[in-house]
């Protein structure tokens, strides 16, 4: 497949290359040299420099005005790579960072995985690592772990920035780059791609040598990044999950740490101390427990969560300097590895609960009680107190309750009924459950209540629309090999 260079203006071009000039680590002069020695004719590519504000170098890119320069207000990869996309001529897009410096028959392979597998709407190349010191072989060795479990293990991850090329019209079908999600915009767009039933795929015979730092703060903020892009994308969604993007367990459990509704399972936990079943003792243990579960998220929130959580990093990257300083390879890869895990943690709990209050705080002046709108509550959806995360269970899709756990209701005015729908893991009706209900911290009466052996049913009567707090608490499930608390096993509410 070949162009004459005097048709060049008859034929667009075959690839349109975006090379965002952030995060360029000092390489970007060997990735724009690796470009311009392509083994295929110079007519069927076009190279498309995105420079975001501030760019120190731009004398020096007078020297590039054979291709194309676009300056944009964005300055972030992602951003980048969508404004040069939008510009983009050519049938097919090839994203890049300007870290990462092409082997010269790159763009000769690419052509040859286009041809040969006609069926593919984009793929990624391979992704070959340079080190330069001890921290940067770690990084390198994590990340390159990742990208081999989603090159090849993973059903439709295959979209790797470093080295993705793609279809133009698939690409913008499926809206391309997020600029607001960051680096998580990766998996997001991958996600589209599963959606829109496009097949995507893994050519590593085109390599792609991809620059690693090494460097804890540049580390710091790329998962920073990739946590906030992570979190904004999931507080936009509907409540339901649909099973491709999962949230993070930080995410589906933040009601655990809202201080209102914790001191309401609070004030019901020491209100179940009363009247106790026949096996007082037990009961009164359970009672304490759930009390003292509770004490710490309804005074402080999730300062004392968050606090746990940086001690953690601080430990973890005293852990890793020292296994640079005197620690195996071995050591060093999974001192790096627990780093990144303690770093990521701690960073969700803190962009969610910036979140969180940012909320809160628009809800206290935004909402009026006339505007309460009445839906079916959602279990699955992420701001209930004393919730797990989303299981399966013989192909149902359930969360367990603590054993002592709240929800907020929005109704209308009227007579309703609230119907919990259990998996059948315990008999309700079972003394030994001690199940109490309670709306707004007052136990619900027998008459208003009809439990079944997977159903709970509540009467209520809302005299004007009203936002509820629904609480309840029980006896622990004792399940093998689990140490939780576990409550009921929710797998959905209905508001008739």
């Amino acid at each position: 497949m070949s162009f004459d260079p005097d048709d060049a203006a008859l034929y667009p071009p075959v690839f349109s290359i975006i090379i965002p000039l952030e995060f360029h680590r000092g390489q970007w002069e060997h990735c724009w040299k690796g470009w311009n020695d392509q083994t295929i004719a110079r007519s069927m590519y076009e190279t498309i420099l995105v420079v975001p504000p501030g760019f120190q170098q731009r004398d020096l890119l007078k020297e590039f005005s054979a291709d194309r320069v676009e300056f944009s207000e964005h300055s972030h990869d992602i951003g980048l790579c969508h404004a040069g996309a939008a510009k983009a001529q050519a049938k097919y897009l090839i994203f890049t960072e300007a870290h990462c410096r092409p082997e010269p028959d790159v763009l000769e392979k690419c052509l040859q995985a286009i041809h040969d597998n006609p069926d593919w709407a984009g793929f990624s190349c391979r992704s070959v690592p340079i080190t330069h010191n001890r921290l940067s072989r770690a990084e390198a060795a994590m990340y390159m772990a990742d990208i081999e479990y989603a090159m090849h293990d993973h059903p439709w991850r295959r979209i790797l920035d470093q080295c993705f090329v793609t279809k133009r019209d698939a690409y913008e079908n499926c809206a391309g780059f997020r600029p607001e999600l960051g680096h998580f915009a990766e998996w997001v767009l991958a996600a589209s791609y599963f959606r829109c039933g496009y097949k995507l795929g893994y050519f590593p015979e085109a390599r792609f040598h991809h620059y690693y730092t090494g460097s804890l703060a540049e580390l710091r903020e790329f998962t920073l990044d990739f946590v906030a892009g992570e979190i904004r994308y999931f507080s936009e969604l509907p409540a339901t999950p649909d099973g491709l993007l999962e949230p993070p367990l930080e995410w589906m459990c933040q009601g655990n740490f809202d201080r209102g509704t914790a001191r309401s399972i609070l004030e019901i936990a020491v209100k179940s101390l009363w009247p106790p079943p026949r096996r007082f003792a037990r009961h009164f243990q359970h009672s304490i427990g759930k009390i003292a579960r509770w004490i710490v998220p309804a005074i402080f929130g999730d300062q004392v969560a968050r606090g746990i959580a940086k001690a953690h990093v601080v430990w973890a990257q005293t852990g890793l300097l020292l296994a640079r300083a005197v620690g195996s390879e071995s050591m060093l890869n999974t001192r790096f590895k627990d780093y990144i895990a303690a770093l990521i943690a701690a960073q969700r709990l803190a962009v969610i609960g910036k979140l969180r209050r940012a909320g809160r705080e628009r809800q206290d002046i935004e909402q009026d009680i006339e505007d309460v709108v009445e839906a079916s509550p959602d279990v699955f959806a992420p701001g209930h107190t004393g919730f797990y995360p989303i299981e399966q269970y013989q192909g149902h899709q359930f969360r367990w309750s603590d054993t002592a756990a709240a929800m907020l209701i929005s109704v209308s005015a009227g007579t309703r009924q609230i119907r919990i729908n259990c998996l059948p893991v315990r008999d309700l009706t079972s003394p030994i459950c001690d199940l109490r209900f309670y709306l707004d911290g007052a136990c619900i009466p027998p008459r208003q209540l009809r439990t079944e052996k997977q159903r709970v049913s509540i009467d209520l009567n809302a005299a004007t629309p009203r936002v509820l707090t629904l609480g309840w608490t029980c006896v622990p499930l004792r399940a093998p090999a689990d140490s939780r608390r576990l409550g009921l096993a929710i797998k959905g509410l209905e508001l008739a």
